[in-house]
C-alpha cells in the first residue's frame, strides 16, 4: 500500500534493514516531478525508521532515472552504497527458458551518522 511506504507508523530508528523488492520500480515510474516527490518522501521515511548502520536493499531492474535519482539522494544523505547486478538470475533464466531477461539489480545502502 502506497501510504504505508510514504507514511510509515514505525517509531524512528527501529530498524536494522529495509527490504525494497519492486516499490521503487513501482513509485518511480519515470522522472516526473510527482513520482520525484513520491520517491523523496519514500526515502525520507527509510532514512528515518532505520538505524545508524542499518541497511536499505533494493532489489530493481534500475532503469537509469531510478539510479540516478537513487545515487543522488543517499550520496547527499552521506550513505555508503554498493551495487551489486544480479547475474545467476539471468544466466538461469537463459539457460531454462530460452531468453535473456531485463537484468536484475541489488542495491545495497548503509546508514551512516550524520
Amino acid at each position: 500500500k502506497l501510504w504505508m511506504s510514504l507514511d510509515m507508523k514505525f517509531e524512528s530508528e527501529s530498524f536494522s534493514v529495509v527490504l525494497d523488492k519492486g516499490t521503487l520500480d513501482a513509485l518511480m515510474t519515470d522522472d516526473n516531478e510527482e513520482s520525484v516527490q513520491r520517491v523523496t518522501k519514500y526515502f525520507s521515511e527509510i532514512d528515518r525508521v532505520l538505524r545508524i548502520g542499518g541497511r536499505y536493499i533494493v532489489i530493481s531492474l534500475m532503469q537509469q532515472h531510478i539510479m540516478l535519482f537513487l545515487l543522488k539522494q543517499f550520496t547527499t544523505r552521506a550513505w555508503m552504497i554498493r551495487v551489486c547486478r544480479c547475474y545467476d538470475v539471468e544466466t538461469k533464466l537463459t539457460n531454462e527458458q530460452g531468453y535473456k531477461p531485463l537484468p536484475v539489480f541489488m542495491v545495497i545502502c548503509t546508514k551512516f551518522k550524520k
